[in-house]
């Protein structure tokens, strides 16, 4: 393929140019560009100090899904304490 031949100090800055025209085509926001950039350096180090992402992604998937369980259980057992069905 062509496109593994291509070389690295060519292929990174070309992959950002083309995240960063993605993310401003989808709300015309310099704004978002600045977010996706602030993300990007919390990600990177992240890495580099050996964070693993996968328990991060879990976490941030599950973590509103799991809260509102909690809350509907916690409320329903308060409801049943007072006697109300």
């Amino acid at each position: 393929m062509k496109l593994l031949q291509v070389p690295y100090r060519l292929l990174y800055p070309s992959i950002l140019v083309f995240c960063c025209i993605g993310v401003y085509s989808i709300n015309n926001s310099p704004y978002d560009v600045l977010i996706a950039g602030i993300f990007g350096l919390i990600g990177y180090w992240l890495l580099k100090h050996d964070f693993e992402p996968a328990p991060m992604l879990l976490g941030f998937v599950l973590g509103p899904l799991m809260e509102e369980n909690l809350r509907r259980a916690m409320f329903d057992r308060t409801r049943r304490r007072h006697g109300c069905s």
